[in-house]
C-alpha cells in the first residue's frame, strides 16, 4: 500500500495513511493484544475517520478550484495578448 501511495497526489495519500493509520490500530489491538474494541471507541474513530476524510475532500476541491481558475487567467493572458 506504501509503495501505491508514493505515485499518487499528496492530498489524498495522507488521507487515505491517516484512515489506515486506524485501521491498522484496531487491528493490532485485536491481533496482538486480543481486545476488542468497544463500541464507544468504534464510533470515536468513525467520527475521526469521517473528519479526516471529508477535510481531505473540502481541501481536495479548494484546491482544484485554484486550479481551475489559474488555468482560466492564464488562458485570458495568453488570449489577450494576441
Amino acid at each position: 500500500m506504501f509503495t501505491a501511495l508514493r505515485f499518487v497526489e499528496a492530498l489524498p495519500a495522507a488521507v487515505t495513511r491517516r484512515a489506515f493509520d486506524i485501521l491498522l490500530a484496531f487491528t493490532l489491538q485485536l491481533l496482538w493484544f486480543r481486545q476488542v474494541p468497544g463500541a464507544v471507541s468504534v464510533l470515536g474513530s468513525v467520527l475521526i475517520t469521517a473528519t479526516v476524510t471529508l477535510e481531505g475532500v473540502r481541501k481536495h476541491e479548494r484546491v482544484k478550484e485554484e486550479k481551475r481558475r489559474r488555468e482560466e487567467e492564464e488562458k485570458k493572458n495568453s488570449v489577450s495578448q494576441v
